[in-house]
């Protein structure tokens, strides 16, 4: 017997105990109702703590970038954690590698964007000529 059929037979033999049989199809649609929002409060608690998951996995997402997991998170409890992880990887890197050779110390790329130089000192067009 589930718990609420076995709610129903106790408010049923209570009421049936008192006198008042005409009380018993308002009290099950009554104990009916209440198991309704039991289940309702139980989903949303799910969706709840599955919202909260997913703003941590966007934290994490967010170590390695200069806001840092807790700006992260925020962002990802406050806005969908969807719309946040882009924004989150949109975002700039922490410790950028920077170019050893224009002095850019923003740059993130494997190409500088000011001198278009890689870590080599070699342009792409450099490379693929080599590679001819």
């Amino acid at each position: 017997m589930t718990r609420t059929n076995l709610l129903l037979c106790t408010v049923q033999v209570k009421l049936l105990k008192l006198g008042c049989a005409n009380l018993l199809l308002p009290t099950a649609k009554f104990v009916r109702f209440v198991n309704l929002k039991t289940n309702f409060q139980q989903k949303l608690m799910w969706a709840i703590l599955l919202w909260i998951l997913c703003a941590g996995l966007v934290g994490i997402a967010g170590l390695d970038r200069k806001g840092g997991f807790w700006r992260a998170f925020l962002i990802g409890l406050i806005l969908s954690p969807l719309v946040s992880l882009i924004l989150v990887t949109g975002s700039a890197a922490r410790n950028p590698r920077g170019c050893n050779h224009c002095g850019n110390h923003e740059n993130e790329a494997e190409y500088c964007g000011l001198c278009h130089l890689n870590s080599e000192g070699l342009t792409r067009e450099d490379i693929a000529h080599q590679s001819l």
